[in-house]
């Protein structure tokens, strides 16, 4: 049947329906499945939506050891951060977007305080190393630990008071890195 055909169809059998009919006649027949049809709908663009936000570049990445931080303090390190460098640079929407793993937070913490965990601590040298990770933002004894195994360069280290941010070998451009910095430390009042 043709659509013309449907819905002519349809007009002859409502047209002697009270209001209260119809109404009943459409949650009987027609309710069920354009709801259905909506959710599919929904979950479409959400998967569109989700791949296209998937596959933008990334601006700057940050991992958290030993460290777990408030939702206003993601906020800072991500779209903060975005909306703060789009005033430095006006193609900074097309450069990417900002991120920090909340879900890949690392806790290093080992019954010998003088080591780190070495599992985690390969975990985050191959974040390191492979480009995913920009900086780290760790707490004061895993910064001492791996200043001590010389596994950072401290002149990188933004000290965010009790805590620090540690900038990789992989930084990503550096006025991107150096406006993450100064971004940084004028929210935070860092050093």
């Amino acid at each position: 049947m043709r659509p013309k055909e449907a819905i002519d169809n349809i007009r002859r059998i409502t047209r002697d329906m009270t209001p209260e009919q119809k109404k009943k006649y459409f949650r009987d027949y027609y309710l069920g499945p354009l709801l259905v049809v909506l959710f599919v709908l929904i979950l479409a663009v959400w998967f569109i939506v989700d791949t296209v936000r998937a596959s933008m570049p990334q601006l700057i990445s940050g991992l958290l050891v030993n460290v777990e931080i408030s939702e206003e303090m993601e906020q800072k390190f991500t779209t903060g951060f975005e909306e703060y460098y789009a005033t430095l640079d006006p193609d900074a929407k097309k450069k990417g977007r900002a991120f920090v793993s909340d879900t890949q937070y690392i806790d290093m913490k080992n019954p010998d305080p003088a080591q780190m965990n070495p599992e985690k601590l390969a975990v985050v040298q191959a974040q390191m190393a492979s480009g995913n990770v920009n900086y780290l933002y760790t707490d004061k004894e895993i910064y001492d630990i791996m200043l001590k195994a010389e596994l950072i360069d401290d002149s990188k280290t933004v000290e965010i008071f009790p805590n620090y941010i540690i900038f990789t070998i992989n930084d990503s451009s550096p006025e991107v890195t150096k406006a993450f910095r100064d971004y940084i430390l004028q929210e935070t009042g860092g050093q």
